[in-house]
């Protein structure tokens, strides 16, 4: 407003409202004065209404959720707390990984050092027992003469001493074979049944030469191609060591197979720390992996629990919102039969059915791409569906860290987080219909607290007086009341 047209509006004022001028002149203030500040204040007060109103919402968010609400709550209130349990669970799944990763690399090198070991002691045993029987060929030189019937004398001067000599270096090997067979190295490697674990850390992923495609590696995507790449790097580590001239004797030998390690490729596994942290987070718990340093499990000690409240919390918020929007289409629908009572019960029991086969099929589906062919049943998948929605966790069936990718976590896991969430509305509609067929007027705190009232009125011996009983009477209505309505 500028300043000369503040005397026109005065006078205007004070013309439309010249019945007021007298009690303003009474208190002291002239009206011209008066009309000029109240509409200032006014006008203030409004210019300071606005400026709160953009602090508090942009003008963005707000239109968006005054025109478009179940839009704009089903992301603020399903999607983005959803996102924010998938990143709790990487954030915390790359620290377990970290911490996780040291012990597992050393138990790998102790089972493949134990191979080599076995490995080194059967070769040693088998020279000492090849030398052995070689040098005493006695056993052959009786069964030569009595294949030829004839005297040590005689044999010995025969023309045929060479014969005799290659016919005992024979017999010798063959004794040897006999007693101690030849065998492989990779007799004792067992590949297919191997003691090395991929739950923690990632190997044999070499990223691809965007230059040269040719240089690239090939990706160990499962346990079996991870063991290779583990057992190869930890081979070449312990043959490159073994170059040393000064490396001399069993014992040298074992001692460098003890300094060995196959982690060259290796690094922590994110994602199968976030599938992990997903299901202490969630309470799943398959039982497949867990923790074995005392770091790891300081940090579920003490984060675990944290995020398992985030959890509760964040999947609460999404159910309300989300049975929120369900009920609202159901009254638009002329469906309200189905937002209370044993319909209601009836319509969220099938679509978590529903939902739990939406589950299945995804992760009968990531079985089939990671294995190039189905190896998982419906019923089994279903089963998965079944022991994960519940949180039971049975452990029969489960996601192997080893083959589980970043990119998985927003397929498995966020299926997973949404049937928590119609699991939890299943449930509050099934309180809710309970409750509506066991009412009760008045809670039980409720009740206690009139009856302790009633006793010690009666142990005082005067009573309670009839208005302090109304008075309680219609507060605890009037409460009851505002409990219901909510």
């Amino acid at each position: 407003v500028s300043s000369s047209s503040l005397p026109s509006a005065t006078a205007a004022s004070g013309t439309v409202h010249g019945d007021a001028a007298p009690e303003l002149e009474g208190q002291g203030v002239s009206s011209a004065a008066g009309t000029t500040s109240t509409g200032l204040e006014a006008m203030e007060e409004q210019v300071m209404q606005l400026v709160d109103a953009a602090k508090q919402q942009p003008a963005a968010v707000k239109l968006i959720s005054h025109r478009f609400p179940r839009l704009y709550y089903a992301l603020t209130g399903i999607f983005l707390p959803l996102m924010i349990l998938i990143a709790m669970a990487f954030l915390f799944g790359w620290a377990l990984a970290s911490l996780e990763s040291h012990g597992e690399i050393a138990n790998n090198d102790k089972a493949l050092t134990s191979i080599y070991n076995d490995y080194v002691t059967y070769v040693e045993n088998a020279v000492k027992i090849d030398t052995t029987i070689t040098d005493t060929p006695g056993n052959c030189l009786a069964a030569y003469r009595y294949d030829n019937n004839a005297t040590i004398e005689e044999l010995l001067s025969t023309p045929e001493r060479q014969d005799l000599l290659n016919k005992m270096l024979e017999c010798a090997s063959d004794t040897s074979a006999e007693q101690f067979p030849e065998r492989d190295f990779l007799d004792f490697v067992p590949i297919t049944t191997t003691d090395l674990t991929f739950d923690w850390i990632t190997c044999g992923r070499y990223e691809f030469n965007a230059s040269d495609p040719s240089e690239a590696a090939l990706v160990g995507s499962d346990l079996l191609e991870q063991s290779l790449f583990y057992f190869l790097d930890f081979s070449t580590d312990f043959f490159d060591r073994l170059d040393d001239p000064s490396i001399e004797g069993v014992e040298a030998v074992r001692r460098v197979l003890g300094e060995s390690t196959g982690s060259q490729s290796c690094r922590p596994h994110v994602a199968g720390g976030a599938l992990f942290w997903f299901t202490i987070m969630t309470t799943i718990g398959y039982g497949n992996a867990a923790p074995s340093t005392d770091g790891g499990r300081l940090l579920i000690f003490t984060c675990g629990l944290v995020t398992i409240l985030g959890f509760l919390a964040l999947n609460g918020t999404a159910s309300y919102i989300l049975v929120t929007i369900v009920d609202d289409l159901l009254f638009r629908l002329n469906l309200k039969r189905l937002t209370r009572g044993l319909g209601a019960v009836v319509l969220w029991l099938g679509l978590l059915i529903l939902w739990m086969l939406v589950l299945a099929l995804v992760m009968r589906n990531w079985v089939t791409r990671r294995s190039g062919h189905i190896t998982m049943t419906l019923a089994d998948a279903y089963w998965f569906s079944y022991i994960t929605t519940t949180t039971v966790g049975l452990g029969d069936i489960h996601i192997p860290h080893e083959e589980f990718e970043v990119r998985d976590m927003f397929t498995i896991p966020l299926v997973i987080l949404c049937a928590f969430v119609i699991l939890g509305n299943f449930a509050a509609k099934l309180v809710e219909c309970y409750t509506e067929w066991f009412p009760v007027d008045s809670s039980l705190a409720d009740l206690l607290e009139t009856s302790r009232t009633n006793k010690m009125g009666g142990e005082s011996g005067g009573g309670v007086d009839n208005e302090g009983s109304n008075v309680l009477t219609s507060g605890r209505s009037q409460q009851l009341e505002r409990r219901h309505s909510l």
